[in-house]
């Protein structure tokens, strides 16, 4: 699964977001629950233009493990760029 995962954030830099996602549910299919890798699958989902596969990862996330910072800041700018100004606020 760290493999995946570090195939998945090399793609991830290099912007080549579907890739990236190929690898992160690849990870997940060995460590289901690692939020670290849900996040990261969020974050590719959202480049990528999936932007309710992303909510939905975060939400899995915020059920899960809430008290992991980066998903709270990741979660916000999702709705900041839509325009959604109240929701990235709460």
């Amino acid at each position: 699964h760290e493999a995946y995962f570090g195939v998945g954030s090399c793609l991830e830099s290099q912007g080549k977001w579907l890739e990236a996602i190929h690898f992160f549910k690849k990870a997940l299919s060995f460590e289901d629950f690692n939020s670290t890798y849900r996040l990261a699958l969020a974050n590719a989902e959202y480049n990528a233009g999936n932007v309710l596969s992303a909510i939905e990862q975060y939400e899995y996330v915020a059920a899960n493990d809430p008290y992991h910072a980066e998903l709270w800041l990741n979660w916000s700018m999702v709705y900041y760029d839509s325009g959604d100004y109240d929701k990235a606020c709460r």
